[in-house]
């Protein structure tokens, strides 16, 4: 028997069944109501002592450790087969994970070949690479 009933439920029906045995016992000139005071101050303490009830069992209810944040396990493999069915169906879209595009650093990039005038971006710093390393040659001279 794994426990179904909460903490505050347990203690309601301990509670209400201790008060319909007292009514059971104190109320002798009916007997049938004496009866079914007895039957469901029996049942209802019993589960309270037990932490179990049968119809939450049947139900598969559970009133335990029910919180917002916390969904049963019952849920989610519903809500997956639900997701998979729709999925399998073509009503969701088939998306291909994003990749970021990868860009390299300025410093790397590839110069474009665009002509200016006669010459190419490329040739020109070429041009002017060599025209500053002879600068700085016959500056240190």
């Amino acid at each position: 028997m794994k426990k179904n009933i909460g903490k505050y439920g347990r203690i309601i029906r301990i509670l209400v069944g201790f008060i319909l045995l007292v009514i059971a016992f104190s109320n002798s000139y009916n007997f049938y109501l004496s009866l079914n005071a007895v039957f469901f101050g029996l049942v209802l303490s019993i589960s309270g002592f037990l932490g179990w009830c049968w119809i939450y069992s049947i139900n598969k209810v559970s009133s335990r450790g029910q919180g917002i944040n916390k969904i049963s396990r019952r849920d989610i493999e519903l809500a997956v087969k639900e997701n998979m069915s729709r999925y399998n169906s073509g009503e969701l879209k088939k998306e291909k994970p994003k990749s970021k595009p990868k860009s390299k650093p300025k410093s790397k990039q590839k110069i474009n070949n665009k002509k200016i005038g006669n010459k190419s971006i490329k040739n020109q710093i070429k041009t002017k690479t060599k025209i500053v390393k002879k600068i700085n040659k016959k500056v240190k001279k």
